[in-house]
């Protein structure tokens, strides 16, 4: 839903703790310098902010760094979720979607991630059942759509897991699709969650989770499937591939599928280092 952006290929970046706490609009100016397209402030946990999204609300000029941000043909907007947040027992999916998205319009942000965790067998959270859980995510979705209209960005950050019933998932994230198709794109987080660090289990051979598997069991556009990796080895448990391996592999998925949707990386330390990564696949 959101307006004709980005030319070419997403390439997303979390800011978590890694900013100048002094001047926090230096650093996210500095990554729209560094050549990302989508700055993702994290985290809102429970519907406050912490981390980034704290040290962006500390900015007393937000529209002067947003239209920086701008100028550099670049977006920024917040997530919410995170691997310590489980708001499914305690708000209302409505709720949690409004609260993230007033608090983006509040800021001056272009839209919302959701990176949203902690689910159980069958896709369930919090006593929810699968069919509830479902509804759940895609009430937050539809909620944050409403308020930030067709032009603002929502994306979603799911576990490769969170796909298929190949994992005891139930096509969990397939049915939040259905429920909500305004997502612009999600962040498959091919890391911390099963091999993923080969062309075929990120493509096309991940027992229902890889963007081929996604894109023809669950109907979910390629141009939508964003694949999400970590920009250093320790950043993650598991998933890192060189990102100049992820070049070759890309080249390859754009070849044999068509599919040219992006990057996401997680996370951002420097200019010198995540300029490097993201330079390497895309250069």
């Amino acid at each position: 839903m959101a307006q004709a952006w980005p030319n070419g290929p997403v390439k997303a970046i979390y800011i978590d703790i890694g900013i100048n706490w002094s001047n926090p609009a230096e650093t996210f100016q500095s990554v729209a310098d560094a050549g990302y397209n989508l700055i993702i402030l994290a985290f809102m946990v429970s519907g406050k902010p912490y981390d980034a999204a704290a040290g962006w609300a500390q900015i007393t000029n937000q529209q002067s760094v947003v239209n920086y941000i701008h100028n550099k043909g670049a977006r920024v907007t917040v997530s919410a979720g995170g691997s310590t947040d489980t708001p499914y027992g305690t708000m209302t999916g409505q709720a949690y979607g409004t609260t993230v998205a007033k608090w983006a319009v509040a800021n001056h942000l272009d839209g919302v991630d959701f990176d949203l965790e902690n689910f159980g067998a069958a896709f369930t959270a919090a006593g929810l059942s699968t069919n509830q859980t479902i509804k759940w995510v895609a009430d937050a979705t539809n909620a944050a759509r409403q308020i930030l209209g067709a032009s603002g960005i929502i994306t979603h950050a799911p576990q490769p897991p969170y796909f298929g019933n190949s994992y005891g998932f139930k096509n969990g994230y397939g049915e939040v699709y259905k429920a909500a198709p305004t997502i612009d794109w999600l962040l498959i987080q091919f890391y911390n969650n099963g091999p993923a660090g080969t062309y075929a289990s990120i493509f096309t051979s991940n027992s229902g989770a890889s963007v081929q598997e996604i894109n023809r069991s669950l109907g979910i556009p390629l141009n939508k499937l964003v694949v999400g990796k970590p920009v250093l080895s320790n950043d993650a448990g598991g998933g890192y591939v060189a990102p100049a391996s992820l070049h070759s592999f890309f080249i390859q998925a754009k070849s044999d599928l068509g599919w040219n949707a992006g990057v996401m990386g997680w996370q951002w330390h420097n200019v010198a280092t995540n300029q490097q990564w993201i330079s390497a696949i895309y250069p």
